[in-house]
């Protein structure tokens, strides 16, 4: 029983792994400029494509927004807002001029932010937060990609607020 599962597992390792190459001419890289998204008011992010078979892929994400640029008595010091997730997504169109994928995202949120104390000084909090991706994804030949997705955020794991968020990027 533990060969045909060791062998099974390899076969479907193996079978996996290839497929991730199928390919050769698939964008792997995006960078993108969100606005609202995951990191807030907006951010700027980096995808990466890690898996690809058929119709479905997989990447990975990593963004930096900064919200509030100033602290309560008007020095700079921004919210800093760190997303990192993982995606699915789902071919649902394909021409030769574009693309148009559904996508499905989860991650979490590493969020830094001043806030005033109860004694009235100014404290820097660290937090985490969660968040899910649901939205739509338009890739263009040239590489320039649209999305508009439904993006609420799990604050720091105790209740739900919804947001949505647009972006612009290109994928090389």
């Amino acid at each position: 029983m533990i060969l045909r599962f060791n062998i099974f597992s390899t076969i479907l390792t193996t079978t996996l792994f290839t497929a991730s190459g199928q390919e050769d001419n698939m964008r792997k890289n995006n960078v993108f400029i969100e606005a609202g998204g995951a990191a807030g008011i907006g951010s700027m992010n980096y995808e990466r494509l890690v898996f690809h078979r058929n119709q479905f892929t997989l990447g990975t994400r990593i963004g930096f927004g900064m919200n509030h640029f100033t602290d309560p008595v008007k020095n700079f010091n921004p919210d800093i807002l760190i997303p990192l997730g993982a995606n699915g997504n789902y071919i649902l169109l394909k021409t030769n001029r574009i693309q148009i994928e559904g996508q499905l995202g989860l991650g979490a949120i590493f969020s830094s932010v001043v806030q005033l104390n109860e004694s009235w000084s100014i404290q820097r909090n660290n937090g985490l937060h969660g968040f899910m991706d649901l939205g739509a994804r338009i890739r263009f030949k040239n590489g320039l990609n649209l999305q508009t997705s439904y993006t609420p955020i799990y604050h720091q794991f105790d209740f739900w607020r919804h947001w949505g968020g647009i972006s612009i990027g290109y994928a090389f």
